[in-house]
């Protein structure tokens, strides 16, 4: 994510949601690839695909994310095994392979549910990680952990800029969509789908992936404004 593994970590706008709504179907896919490493439910997975329908066909034909989507650079970060023990335990924990589905998973209500469940996964992660205080996301922070990811220049410069940019806009985003009773904050979920997508969107023309599904992802993300 961002090398999109960098944002998986903390790591990947529609409808009844949260403040991150869903409309991002880059993005949606690289959040059902998360889940899909902590569960192997298959009827939470049906739920998701109905905010991830954008690249499943072109998928399908071609290959799986395997929970890496980045287009920029080749290069992925470098996770430590705390890290991904971190992140599986976050998902997992909100997405447990012994919950009990009520008789209609793909009512508003349950797909409402679901994306809340997303949300709390992401503030976990942010949890683990110290990167938020008082509801303030802590630049230095995320800074830090970022660049203990990454290994070359380009990417190091590239963290300032991005993580800069994307905390305004999240807190923004969270100030609008106040978390509802008992429900958590979107403030999360938002910084890393800005983070993961201007990652993707400021990367060096000379590092962009040209592959057939990067070619996909980059056009989706160009024409969403979100």
């Amino acid at each position: 994510m961002f090398p999109a593994s960098v944002l998986t970590l903390l790591l990947v706008s529609i409808g009844f949601t949260i403040a991150y709504d869903f409309s991002d179907n880059a993005f949606n896919n690289y959040l059902y690839e998360q889940i899909n490493l902590a569960t192997e439910d298959q009827q939470v997975l049906k739920t998701f695909s109905r905010s991830r329908r954008g690249l499943e066909h072109h998928i399908a034909e071609k290959c799986s994310f395997h929970s890496k989507i980045n287009c920029c650079g080749e290069t992925e970060a470098d996770y430590s095994d705390e890290h991904n023990a971190v992140k599986a335990k976050c998902f997992a924990e909100h997405f447990p392979k012994s919950e009990e589905h009520k008789h209609d998973p793909f009512s508003c209500e349950n797909i409402k549910a679901m994306k809340q469940k997303v949300a709390c996964a992401m503030n976990c992660i942010a949890e683990s990680y110290n990167l938020i205080e008082n509801g303030e996301p802590k630049s230095d922070a995320l800074k830090s952990m970022m660049e203990s990811w990454v290994t070359e220049d380009w990417q190091k410069a590239l963290i300032g800029p991005v993580i800069e940019k994307c905390i305004p806009i999240a807190k923004d985003f969270a100030a609008e969509h106040p978390a509802e009773d008992g429900g958590c904050s979107v403030l999360p979920i938002k910084l890393f789908h800005c983070m993961w997508r201007t990652w993707q969107l400021e990367c060096p023309a000379d590092k962009v992936q040209t592959n057939a599904v990067c070619t996909k992802i980059m056009k989706i993300l160009k024409e969403n404004t979100h």
